[in-house]
This record gives C-alpha cells, sequence and structure tokens, in this order.
C-alpha cells in the first residue's frame, strides 16, 4: 500500500499479549513503529487472554505502562480487568487506581463469546455500574471487544481459522445479538464515554 509517508498515522489497536521477554515487546514495538511511520498509538492489555502463555497475566497493565515509559512515540495505555466483582464500588475503584497510575483508558473483552460466557454477565450487569459512571463523569475512552464474526456461530459457516482456534460458538454461548444489546445498553446509559467498537464492531457480513 502506498502512502503519504508525512501522514499523522495513529496505531489504536496494539496489543501485549505475547509470551515473549518485555524488552523483546519493546524493541519489536520500536521497529514497527519506525517501518510503518506510526507517530502515536494505543497498547490494550489483555490480563486475561487466550494469547498469554497460561491464559492470564496478572502483570499485563504494569508492562503496557513501562512500553508507554520507553517507546519514543506519544501512547495512549489502555488498562484491562484483572478480577471480577459483585461490587460496583469495587469495580469504581478499580478504574480509579489505574488512572491514578497513569493509564488513559481502558479496553475490555468481556465482550468475546468465550470470555462473556466464563464471566456469566454482560458489561451491561448493575455490578459494573460504579464503573462506568466514573468513566462518563470524566469522558474516559474504553476499547470494547464485543462478539466475533458472525458466520462463526455455526459449524457449517465459520471460518476455517476459527475452527481451528476453537472460535465455533454453539447454543452454550451467548448470541451475537445478545452481545451487541448488552453493549448498546452500556453505551445508552453512558452517553459521555467514548467508546471504541473494536474490529468494527463484526459487522462485515452485513
Amino acid at each position: 500500500m502506498q502512502y503519504d509517508k508525512n501522514m499523522r498515522v495513529l496505531d489504536n489497536h496494539c496489543h501485549l499479549c505475547f509470551p515473549q521477554p518485555i524488552e523483546e515487546t519493546l524493541g519489536a514495538y520500536e521497529a514497527l513503529f519506525l517501518q510503518l511511520g506510526i507517530r502515536e498509538a494505543s497498547l490494550l492489555s489483555c490480563p486475561v487472554c487466550s494469547h498469554n502463555e497460561n491464559g492470564y497475566d496478572v502483570t499485563e497493565n504494569l508492562k503496557v505502562l513501562y512500553l508507554k515509559d520507553k517507546l519514543n512515540i506519544p501512547i495512549y495505555a489502555y488498562a484491562g480487568f484483572v478480577e471480577h466483582w459483585d461490587d460496583p464500588e469495587k469495580y469504581r475503584a478499580f478504574g480509579c487506581e489505574m488512572l491514578d497510575m497513569g493509564f488513559d483508558g481502558f479496553k475490555s473483552l468481556e465482550g468475546h463469546p468465550k470470555n462473556r460466557r466464563n464471566l456469566g454477565k454482560g458489561l451491561n450487569h448493575p455490578s459494573f455500574s460504579g464503573f462506568f459512571s466514573l468513566l462518563n463523569e470524566r469522558k474516559i475512552p474504553m476499547i470494547c471487544h464485543v462478539g466475533d464474526p458472525r458466520p462463526n456461530w455455526s459449524l457449517d459457516s465459520a471460518y476455517d481459522g476459527a475452527k481451528e482456534l476453537g472460535r465455533v460458538y454453539g447454543p452454550e454461548y451467548p448470541s451475537l445479538e445478545q452481545l451487541y444489546a448488552e453493549m448498546e445498553a452500556v453505551m445508552d446509559s453512558y452517553p459521555n464515554i467514548p467508546f471504541v467498537l473494536a474490529h468494527f464492531y463484526f459487522v462485515s457480513d452485513d
């Protein structure tokens, strides 16, 4: 692809979740940003993620802050949930702590079909109200992964890559429509939050 090398490029969706030493991740991003002419980037923490070697890395938020400090371009750091609670005040306290530490926003994988099934509640659950009220008051951005490609809800239509990765969703998973409804209820309730719906909200089949 040809583009103007002077064009300002912001990569708003960079993940950390790879099982490699943090210094290697730092070097890889430095080389990538230089090669592609990226002037700014958002680093998204996903402490609970299948890409992590053990499916869980409680230090991932700290690693994102480390990279924000070390990379030589402006970095927007997005924190991820490391634990879930029933108490709205615990979510609000978590949000305050992350913002005080230097995070610029938040990343949610709770709308991924597998994570949503395991969590047993959507982002519109009352327990998240304290957290979203905080973001709404301060107009803090949040990047949300909601759903997956629609064909993956049927073994007959699922992409081959999805089958290989175990990303085909049967009746034990929430439907795509349910995931959309939960996300849109949150957006309706908290209109001051700048939400970014990752992967174009998986509407490519529409």
